[in-house]
């Protein structure tokens, strides 16, 4: 840029802006849609008008941010969004629209869903943000725009034009507004099955074929890395269906049609649920009574989708993409073939550019390439861990083997299997404390900005210190194994705890909470010494303006109770305990209501821990009423399972772990038997440990897999952990979630699999979340005394 202007580089954004100017807080903002091809032209373009005029611009910096930005998979909300433009006012975007606008105009670019768009070009306008304001419910934060009232609201990014209440839509709009394009199908749409950023997939209706599916494709979106968008996608699809017709299991083809911009194409709406929901109705989750029975179901699935596929390959045609979400099964268990957008003839040197994580193998292509995935997808049905191979390869010849050992499965097949996956002989990976140590602390990087410790990609939103997905939690991991953290990596915490890039590029205070917030990263600053940087987090951590109290330990007032009780015991601080205390007093006068779910995280589980705590710091009988009264209430909401035991139903799903199921509830409900043994809490205590007894758990992780389990349940066996282990800097490492990329956070990764370990092996005694040794000596500290002003007494 010309002298005068600054900039600021954000992930993949790039920031420019004249100095001495500072953005309005929101207004009616420029988007700018662009192909690989146009992008260049479009930047050039936007470069010039904005450097004549000294208008705030930000751009993706890279053509592979470009591409992943209109991925298949990008969200939809903000896909297509190549250049933001900041106009000052109404007069300023009115010159845009009708200068740089016309400069654009005919360039092909994917339209912007939550926009209006500028005529035929790639320019688009949305009301929104310009500079950072966020609503912070306690549990997550959410983008924020002003009402005229000076209140917060939240800035809509969905899907869909949408102009905020109380704001007028300028008259340089209107126009475009009404223009915007209309178009009448010739099929009756019912229903949504599905989105992406390369369109919907639809239940319809037509009179000739009566329920039928109707597929969209949107131009210039949904691209895939060889740049190939939905279009030409659906296209090769028609092709292939043609090509396959009168195969069963095959959908026909009742039309194409193109409405606006978008390409649609209706077929056949075929019976049964995708493999994946199949697995999951059917899958024995808890002991092995029902595993012969399973296997023998689960193969012989597999053996009529191999069949399927040989008369695919017998027409002359290749798959090309062959995973469980592609497979219907109808209630015969046969199986059928859907989205064959990556399809084509045999021999045509076509590589398939989308893949399903562990059930394409790099390298392979053609037929080969569909006779690899179908072997993944045998094996996959018996033990469904595939995505680990895209960060662990090796690992795959464990789950055969643990697939021979839990479902009997013969030495012959499992032998087919690791030629038919070329697997090599690999021995397990051995789990110690001291292993996954080493591990965790060859993968530090404290050269980055952004965070010390690969993990979660929520760490990029918390900023890269936090306790449960930041280098704090991991620090804290290796402190309770007994390691001594490196003085670079607690000198980075240091630096950077409170520090998150939102909160250097936009001034805004640091974010309350134990989780996610300064006030669990402050916990661990003062255990490893440095009190005063504690001291002057926590002075910095204020809620946002309109946060909602919630009595959760992730986010709300029981996890800054928490906290601030952990360095008051730790430091034998009597007012600061005080303050603790009165904190847990007001989360007693919330309403039942206040917590949005049920859980150790979220929901009133994490406020009877900081009772029972609370207790045992005071000796006041109170604490313990509460913590019986708050588990009752997330105990209404567990369910009885069908393979035993209590769980919490979240969505269509319940769960057992320690997040945000049964796991969290026995884990408090036990440390409260500890000193009322007879509380009618108590009673459940046996169903809610059943619950949590699960044969397979698909993450390795202490928040929401199986170190949870392993760390709550006497009985769990901790070589189940073997499955996810995996060799890495000369010790083992552990997936997070979606087991496609190591993880060393505290919890999705190798320090919560590390921190239930060493619990495990050092606390024989405590049932309670000492063992989980997040704040191992709150309990051992004795009663501390409280300012006057915090005495005991009852609300």
């Amino acid at each position: 840029m010309p002298g005068g202007w600054r900039e600021i580089v954000d992930g993949p954004w790039r920031h420019l802006c004249p100095t001495g100017g500072e953005l309005p807080e929101q207004g009616w903002k420029v988007h700018i849609s662009a192909t690989p091809d146009t992008a260049g032209a479009v930047l050039d373009a936007v470069y010039g008008w904005c450097a004549a005029r000294r208008l705030p611009f930000k751009h993706l910096r890279s053509p592979r941010e470009l591409l992943r930005a209109n991925g298949k998979y990008a969200p939809r909300g903000s896909s297509g969004k190549f250049v933001t433009l900041y106009p000052a006012g109404e007069q300023q975007l009115t010159d845009v629209i009708g200068g740089l606008g016309e400069r654009l105009d005919g360039l092909p670019g994917p339209y912007i869903l939550s926009d209006l768009r500028i005529g035929a070009g790639p320019l688009h306008v949305r009301y929104g943000a310009f500079r950072r304001l966020e609503l912070d419910d306690g549990d997550e934060t959410r983008p924020a725009i002003r009402t005229p009232a000076g209140e917060l609201a939240e800035d809509r990014r969905a899907p869909g034009f949408h102009v905020p209440q109380g704001v007028e839509l300028p008259e340089a709009l209107h126009c475009h507004l009404t223009q915007r394009g209309r178009g009448e199908l010739p099929w009756k749409i019912t229903g949504a099955l599905h989105f992406s950023n390369a369109g919907g997939v639809y239940r319809a209706e037509c009179s000739e074929n009566g329920e039928i599916l109707v597929k969209e494709a949107r131009p210039n979106a949904g691209l895939d890395d060889s740049g190939t968008d939905a279009v030409q996608r659906l296209r090769r699809e028609l092709a292939a269906l043609t090509a396959l017709a009168g195969i069963a299991g095959i959908p026909r083809v009742f039309g194409l049609r193109t409405v606006w911009e978008h390409l649609f194409l209706a077929r056949e709406m075929l019976p049964g649920v995708t493999l994946g929901r199949w697995l999951s109705r059917h899958y024995p989750l808890a002991g092995n009574a029902d595993a012969v029975a399973y296997r023998v179901r689960a193969l012989a699935v597999a053996d009529r989708l191999d069949d399927l596929v040989r008369r695919v390959h017998e027409r002359g045609w290749v798959f090309g993409d062959l995973h469980p979400g592609n497979v219907l099964i109808d209630d015969d268990d046969c199986p059928s073939l859907i989205d064959a957008e990556q399809a084509s003839p045999i021999g045509s040197g076509v590589r398939p550019a989308l893949a399903a994580p562990g059930f394409a193998r790099p390298g392979l292509a053609g037929v080969d390439a569909d006779r690899w995935a179908l072997a993944a997808i045998r094996l996959w049905l018996l033990v469904p861990l595939a995505p680990m191979a895209e960060c662990a390869p090796g690992t795959r010849a464990g789950h055969v083997a643990a697939a021979a050992r839990r479902f009997g499965l013969t030495r012959p097949a499992a032998d087919d299997l690791r030629t038919d996956l070329a697997l090599p002989d690999q021995e397990p990976c051995e789990i110690t404390p001291d292993l996954l140590v080493r591990a965790i602390t060859a993968s530090a990087t404290p050269e980055r900005d952004d965070r010390l410790f690969p993990g979660d990609p929520q760490q990029f939103t918390d900023g890269g210190a936090g306790f449960g997905h930041g280098a704090a939690g991991v620090l804290y991991a290796l402190h309770a194994a007994g390691a001594v953290p490196e003085p670079e990596h607690v000198d980075w915490l240091r630096a950077h705890a409170g520090t998150g890039r939102s909160v250097r590029a936009h001034g805004i205070p640091g974010r309350p909470g134990l989780w996610a917030g300064g006030h669990g990263t402050a916990v661990v600053l003062d255990l490893l010494g440095h009190p005063g940087d504690a001291d002057e987090l926590l002075e910095r951590c204020v809620p946002s303006p309109g946060r909602p109290p919630r009595p959760g330990l992730a986010g709300g007032l029981s996890g800054i109770a928490w906290a601030l009780m952990r360095i008051a015991v730790r430091r034998g601080d009597g007012r600061l305990l005080g303050r603790a205390l009165d904190m847990a007093r007001r989360v007693t006068a919330l309403s039942e209501e206040a917590a949005p779910a049920a859980g150790l995280m979220r929901g009133w589980t994490g406020a009877a821990l900081l009772y029972t705590a609370a207790y045992e710091q005071t000796g006041d009988s109170f604490w313990l009423d509460a913590a019986g009264v708050a588990l009752r209430r997330d105990l209404r909401f567990c369910v009885p399972v069908e393979s035993g035991g209590l769980q919490v139903p979240v969505g269509r799903r319940t769960l057992p772990y320690l997040d945000h199921g049964s796991a969290g509830l026995a884990l408090v409900t036990s440390r409260l038997a500890r000193h009322r043994p007879d509380d009618p809490v108590v009673s459940a205590l046996p169903d809610l440990l059943a619950g949590c007894r699960h044969s397979f758990v698909v993450y390795p992780g202490l928040m929401s897999g199986r170190a949870g389990l392993i760390l709550v349940d006497p009985q769990a066996d901790p070589s189940s952990l073997d499955l996810y282990a995996t060799p890495f800097g000369g010790g083992t490492a552990f997936p997070g979630t979606t087991l496609r990329r190591l993880s060393m956070d505290l919890h999705t990764g190798t320090a919560g699999v590390l921190l239930a370990l060493v619990s495990r092996q050092s606390a024989t005694a405590d049932p309670g979340f000492t063992r989980a040794a997040f704040l191992p000596d709150v309990t051992s500290a004795g009663v501390l005394p409280t300012s006057a002003s915090s005495a005991s007494r009852r609300p």
